[in-house]
């Protein structure tokens, strides 16, 4: 008899989804919480595998070298990213080095808030064409936002 309920119990427990993939094809952007500065600087990731992601941000530096330091790029794709799923309430996200403590962002799926270095608040997006459109606003507002902090210098 103890061995028929272990069973049962097994059974129905294997028989229960499992979301760990269930970020599957949606997006976060996140901002820092508390920035002092004038204007906050976001990150945006795509999961589009299991275990993959794609991050994105501001193109500072130019690296494309098409003139726009107000575009969002690709910072990491997904071959060199893995997600790890700490628990049911959190996410660990690795890129490049594996080794570097630097290279893990935690994020809280329940509240999305994100640590890395310092705190992030995220929205979520479930649609990747409305994130692609959402970061070209936003890199938009971002720019106008520096040209009027720009004017305000003294010299």
């Amino acid at each position: 008899m103890k061995k028929l309920l272990l069973i049962t119990i097994v059974l129905l427990l294997q028989s229960f989804p499992s979301f760990s993939n269930d970020i599957k094809n949606k997006g976060l952007l996140c901002y820092e919480i508390n920035n002092n500065d004038e204007i906050p600087l976001p990150l945006g990731f795509w999961f589009n595998e299991a275990n993959k992601f794609e991050w994105w941000e501001i193109d500072f530096m130019d690296s494309d070298g098409d003139g726009d330091t107000f575009e969002f790029l690709l910072k990491a794709q997904s071959l060199s990213s893995s997600i790890e799923y700490f628990s049911d309430h959190t996410l660990i996200l690795r890129w490049g080095d594996k080794s570097l403590s630097s290279n893990i962002l935690t994020i809280n799926r329940y509240n999305l808030s994100m640590n890395w270095f310092t705190k992030f608040q995220c929205t979520l997006y479930k649609d990747k064409k409305n994130f692609i459109i959402e970061l070209d606003i936003l890199a938009n507002k971002l720019k106008k936002q520096y040209i009027e902090k720009l004017k305000k210098r003294k010299f």
